[in-house]
């Protein structure tokens, strides 16, 4: 039985397509982030938050996208965001204004290339 050179060159450019497909694939990696508050209770008008957002390795990943929303758990109050800096080094200053005090929940998104998109909430009471 003779193979005709067709399907020869055709597993070829299959077998190569797919080690090419295996060599250039690279899964989306989950971004971890440490959210760090200097206590629980956070002051009525302004808040600062510091996020440090780093890989699955602890490496800091810099050019997130990071989206802050804040509500009251008890009411129907939201705040839509606040402005977000980035620091450096995986560091994020987050400036929220809270316009009354009580129990917040605090939603912050992050989104950046090559890793999957997350979402954290923090529950904060603002005095």
């Amino acid at each position: 039985m003779r193979v005709r050179p067709f399907f020869w060159c055709l597993l070829f450019i299959v077998s190569i397509s797919v080690i090419m497909l295996a060599i250039t694939y690279q899964p989306h990696s989950l971004i971890y982030i440490q959210v760090h508050l200097e206590n629980q209770s956070l002051p009525v008008h302004q808040s600062d938050l510091l996020l440090n957002i780093t890989d699955s390795e602890g490496r800091p990943i810099d050019k997130v996208e990071v989206t802050p929303q804040a509500h009251m758990t008890n009411m129907d109050m939201v705040i839509p965001g606040g402005s977000v800096i980035a620091l450096g080094h995986g560091q994020y200053k987050v400036d929220m204004h809270f316009s009354m005090a009580g129990p917040w929940a605090i939603t912050i998104r992050t989104n950046a290339s090559g890793f999957v998109s997350q979402e954290h909430t923090l529950l904060v009471n603002v005095v």
